[in-house]
């Protein structure tokens, strides 16, 4: 697998702003302008819905009563996705600025950002309703002697009870 980085991303420990952030990761460029300080973000940001889909999927799940008593479940699944795309910011009374995100280590817009909600059943093994986000940089890999290539993407999830 081939990860589509363009810059090396470091850690450094903050010394001149020690009470407002002890930490920033920062982008190795080839510049020798002196690098921006990436910070922790404590404040919001907005997102639009660009579109919205009913996604149904199904799934299988072995079912083992004994070593050679066994049966398939089929269950399906709907969720919601919803395509994001970043609002436009409040300064004041108006909005005046939309907010381009990238993934760390990379020259790209971030493209693809997805929303879904989706229904959990709660069982003594799962925690209950909760959210997750998750990110990848574009890479390319090999399946089946073919080569294919991802996008950018930073997805969240919304688990629910029905």
């Amino acid at each position: 697998m081939d990860h589509h980085y363009d810059f090396e991303i470091e850690f450094a420990e903050e010394d001149k702003h020690k009470t407002l952030y002890s930490w920033y990761l920062f982008e190795k460029r080839s510049t020798n302008s002196a690098p921006e300080k990436l910070v922790p973000w404590d404040w919001s940001f907005y997102f639009m819905g660009a579109s919205i889909s009913r996604v149904r999927g199904v799934e299988t799940e072995w079912q083992f009563k004994s070593k050679t008593n066994k049966s398939r479940r089929v269950n399906f699944r709907d969720r919601i996705a919803v395509k994001l795309k970043s609002s436009e910011q409040r300064i004041g009374s108006s909005f005046e600025r939309t907010v381009k995100f990238s993934m760390l280590g990379t020259n790209r817009e971030l493209s693809e950002i997805e929303l879904t909600i989706a229904p959990i059943e709660p069982t003594q093994d799962t925690i209950g309703e909760c959210c997750s986000a998750w990110g990848c940089v574009s890479y390319t890999a090999e399946n089946d002697f073919r080569n294919f290539t991802t996008n950018d993407n930073l997805l969240f999830t919304i688990f629910l009870t029905e």
